[in-house]
């Protein structure tokens, strides 16, 4: 049987460890995820999620329909679909998701996926923050009063925007920079490796079948919200990533050309 790019992709993880306890995901000793939400979700159908459409972009693969996950990958060149999905991979805006999301399993493995970055000295300089359930809607009227305090004038419009601002899709994932200074590993490269993480992370999210939206905000960069964010002192945001089901199939936008973006040295071999 053919291995699908889902199956691919998920070889990629079959070394990688996961332990859950309490809500918190422990990857080889350190502390890489938080979950802030109740312990588990219920998923309705995707046929019938509140304000849904049938779902025909995302669909989730079963893994028994992916096929056995190979011990050792050996062979990078030949990964069956994956092209095709890296020519037409898409966004589709976070106020365009509804249910069903994620649940607990099904994030974990797309945690455990996005982990699989490059990562020089193998620091793991970034960490997870998971948004779900009834706290998605705390955090966002705590963000609102925040934009309230900066903007008194606000329209009524922009406060019901302040207030989904966690709410749009059913899952929302924090990508967390915790680079600092090092010996031998540049903080720069430490940065770039959070943001692997979330391009990681939308296709682990795609993979499983679910749709999926990087966006910062204004809140990434406003100390005010990261104690309510539950980020630390000197701790970065690189993205926050919406995750859940389609209610519009994606659309296509315009791409670079490469000619006005590729700088060519040196003839061809």
């Amino acid at each position: 049987m053919a291995i699908s790019w889902l199956a691919a992709l998920t070889s990629l993880a079959a070394t990688y460890c996961i332990m859950c306890r309490t809500g918190t995901v422990l990857r080889e000793g350190y502390r890489t995820s938080v979950f802030v939400g109740r312990a588990g979700l219920a998923i309705p159908s995707p046929m019938t999620g509140t304000g849904c459409r049938p779902q025909t972009t995302f669909r989730p693969v079963p893994a028994s329909a992916a096929g056995p996950i190979p011990a050792k990958v050996t062979d990078m060149t030949t990964v069956p679909g994956l092209k095709d999905y890296l020519a037409t991979r898409r966004s589709i805006p976070a106020f365009q998701m509804c249910e069903p999301g994620p649940g607990q399993a099904e994030i974990e493995e797309i945690l455990t996926l996005a982990s699989r970055v490059p990562d020089h000295g193998k620091l793991a300089p970034w960490r997870f923050i998971v948004y779900r359930g009834e706290e998605r809607a705390r955090i966002s009227a705590e963000l609102a009063r925040l934009a309230l305090e900066t903007k008194p004038d606000l329209s009524e419009e922009m406060i019901k925007v302040e207030h989904a601002r966690l709410t749009r899709a059913p899952v929302v994932v924090a990508v967390i920079s915790t680079a600092a200074p090092h010996a031998k590993v540049p903080e720069w490269e430490q940065i770039m490796s959070a943001g692997a993480v979330c391009l990681n992370l939308l296709m682990a999210a795609n993979a499983l079948g679910f749709c999926s939206n990087w966006l910062s905000e204004w809140f990434a960069f406003d100390q005010r919200a990261f104690p309510v964010l539950g980020i630390r002192d000197g701790e970065k945001v690189a993205g926050f990533i919406h995750i859940g089901s389609p209610q519009v199939p994606p659309t296509e936008r315009p791409r670079p050309a490469l000619s006005d973006i590729v700088t060519w040295v040196g003839d061809d071999a």
